[in-house]
């Protein structure tokens, strides 16, 4: 369970919630959950069935290395032509990019240049291209993109709640809490190409 106490802690942050929370939520104190995090102690299997219930993730994902989201050394054999859309406010389309059909599953995706480095603690970065999915199920904590109300489009993990958004990019940056008919989901991110020339 080497990776245990930094996927759980890492987990536990993207869904905004404290150490007190996620203790409520498996009826234990806070000290239990830091000593998870810290590596100090190590939960029952019982208890990571409860993890893997609260953040919707697998067991796996729990304990196993991290999964890079960047894909690298794809063979550059048949390409697939795809929508790229701009994040830029006003813009709607600049035209098409071209992707190995290999790394495709199933879907109608479309691609996008992140903008800025707002999601750099995600190891995506200004000028990196990700490929998001039209037709999907969002749940909360899902990596996605948004149209606003003025037309900006940004790709941010997202939590709904009755009536309101919020919209993380990172401890760093202030999330963004808006009216959920302000808010337009048009994908949820399946990949960052990395090393692909369009």
């Amino acid at each position: 369970m080497e990776y245990f106490p930094k996927n759980l802690k890492d987990i536990r942050k993207s869904h905004s919630m404290t150490q007190s929370d996620l203790a409520k939520l498996l009826g234990r104190q806070k000290s239990t959950v830091s000593n998870y995090e810290i590596g100090y102690s190590t939960p029952s299997y019982e208890t990571l069935q409860k993890l893997s219930e609260i953040f919707n993730v697998s067991i796996d994902e729990l304990t196993n290395p991290p999964v890079p989201l960047k894909e690298n050394g794809i063979d550059e054999n048949n390409r697939i032509e795809m929508p790229l859309v701009s994040s830029k406010n006003g813009v709607k389309e600049d035209g098409s990019f071209s992707i190995p059909i290999e790394i495709m599953g199933d879907g109608n995706f479309f691609v996008m240049k992140l903008e800025d480095n707002s999601l750099s603690a995600s190891n995506l970065n200004k000028g990196d291209f990700v490929l998001f999915n039209y037709a999907c199920n969002i749940k909360n904590g899902d990596l996605v993109v948004v149209m606003l109300a003025d037309n900006s489009k940004l790709v941010r993990y997202i939590y709904i709640q009755d009536d309101t958004v919020t919209l993380v990019a990172s401890e760093k940056t202030a999330p963004l809490v808006c009216p959920l008919s302000d808010v337009t989901i048009m994908g949820k991110v399946e990949k960052a190409l990395v090393g692909i020339d369009n």
